[in-house]
């Protein structure tokens, strides 16, 4: 453990009224994975009022995150660093998924705290003071052993909080840890438990198990992204990730459940081979074609990606858009080596994602050599990159409305992306003046 010296100070600051200070958590479980990591949570029997008091005049100062959990952010005078604090506490859940407990009791004893959390390896707690550990489920074990496992009896795990169901494929796929199979199953059993979850949580959960070989470099396996989707899929988890998905006739659905959508484990090729960028457009791809070759429209493109599903950022998906239409384009095949130029210099942003995109998908094209032979040539892409601009065509067509620049100026660009040599200031003026019928 890396205990820096200003928490070193404020665990002093507890021990002097004698509440142990203890940091529990991923900060304690990535140092035994040897990982570390920058988020420290911290918790102790003294109540946030108590806290409150405690740091007084000590240089430490404290701000409520959320008053019912007793949660608070500590930060420091002595150096940039901060902690979120949770008193030790009991929790009771209502029926249903629910993320937020709806009683809680704080309490005094750092075991019965551990009651309440989800996996083993997130239920270590380090005293700062004295480097005591106490691990009341075997979470350093199982940490060991790379298994994620619910402390006690998964079903009260996941009937507290449905969102645990998601965090366990996450987290699975983020540190390399394989889902132990008594825990995997009664989530499958209990994954009605996500119907209450919030669409804010969903995109927070699944965007970490699209990265997840992203999150931690070297602990995650190979793949990690593409085994979450499969395991999304074993749950039976797809009409709750993506609730829109259900209004498309033909779709596969499960026999004894007509509301959960099924698809076949290995559906995710496209996802699998993809870098981090095409990652949510192979995602959208790869679940039209597993849902029976859907059309990848706009309206299926936001039922996946907008605000009924993942919630994912209006640029993010406009690109995911752009890289799918200009894909389906390609693949029809160009008329001629002009028209395959001028869809490369309209589609310049896109080439690089386009062309990496029709290698994982194994699609034959002569867009690569074609783009390669533009760049060599040092052939225009943009209206930037012409020999001549708006000023240019202002000075020797003074009668022109100025309505009609961009129209000349982009003619002049599918010209000189066909014609490098064209692009020079005199051809290009007279390219405009042979056509300004």
């Amino acid at each position: 453990m890396v205990i820096s010296p200003t928490l070193n100070r404020l665990a002093e600051v507890f021990d002097g009224i004698n509440a142990p200070l203890y940091i529990v958590g991923g900060y304690v479980r990535n140092a035994a994975l040897g990982f570390v990591d920058t988020d420290v949570d911290i918790c102790s029997s003294l109540r946030p009022e108590q806290v409150k008091s405690l740091l007084k005049g000590t240089g430490f100062t404290s701000t409520v995150v959320h008053a019912k959990l007793g949660t608070l952010l500590i930060k420091s005078r002595f150096a940039p660093e901060s902690y979120e604090y949770t008193p030790f506490r009991a929790e009771d859940y209502p029926e249903g998924g629910c993320h937020m407990p709806d009683k809680v009791e704080f309490i005094t004893d750092v075991t019965e705290d551990a009651k309440r959390r989800d996996f083993t390896s997130n239920c270590i707690y380090y005293e700062i003071k004295y480097g005591v550990i106490v691990d009341p489920y075997g979470g350093l074990a199982d940490i060991k052993s790379r298994l994620l496992k619910c402390i006690e009896k998964p079903e009260f795990v996941f009937k507290s909080d449905g969102l645990r169901i998601l965090r366990l494929l996450r987290m699975g796929a983020e540190l390399g840890f394989d889902l132990e199979e008594n825990s995997f199953r009664v989530a499958k059993k209990l994954v009605s438990q996500l119907k209450d979850i919030t669409r804010e949580r969903f995109h927070k959960e699944v965007l970490g198990m699209l990265y997840a070989d992203y999150r931690y470099t070297g602990l995650s396996k190979k793949f990690a992204h593409f085994t979450a989707m499969q395991n999304v899929t074993a749950l039976g988890a797809w009409s709750y990730v993506l609730p829109e998905l259900l209004k498309y006739d033909g779709i596969k659905r499960a026999k004894n459940n007509p509301n959960e959508i099924k698809l076949a484990k290995d559906a995710f090729v496209t996802l699998k081979q993809a870098p981090p960028e095409l990652r949510l457009s192979a995602l959208v791809y790869d679940l039209s074609v597993a849902l029976g070759n859907l059309r990848v429209n706009y309206q299926f493109i936001d039922d996946v990606l907008g605000l009924k599903g993942l919630m994912i950022k209006k640029d993010e998906i406009k690109a995911a858009t752009d890289l799918l239409r200009a894909s389906r384009q390609a693949k029809t095949g160009f008329a001629s080596p002009r028209d395959e130029t001028i869809f490369i210099a309209k589609n310049y942003k896109l080439m690089p994602k386009l062309l990496e995109w029709q290698r994982i998908r194994g699609i034959p094209s002569n867009l690569a050599v074609r783009y390669n032979i533009m760049v060599v040539e040092s052939a225009p892409m943009t209206l930037k990159d012409l020999a001549i601009n708006g000023n240019d065509i202002k000075e020797h067509f003074p009668l022109m409305k100025p309505r009609l620049y961009s129209f000349f100026l982009n003619m002049c660009l599918e010209v000189a992306a066909a014609r490098p040599e064209l692009n020079t200031k005199k051809n290009l003026i007279k390219f405009i003046k042979d056509n300004n019928l």
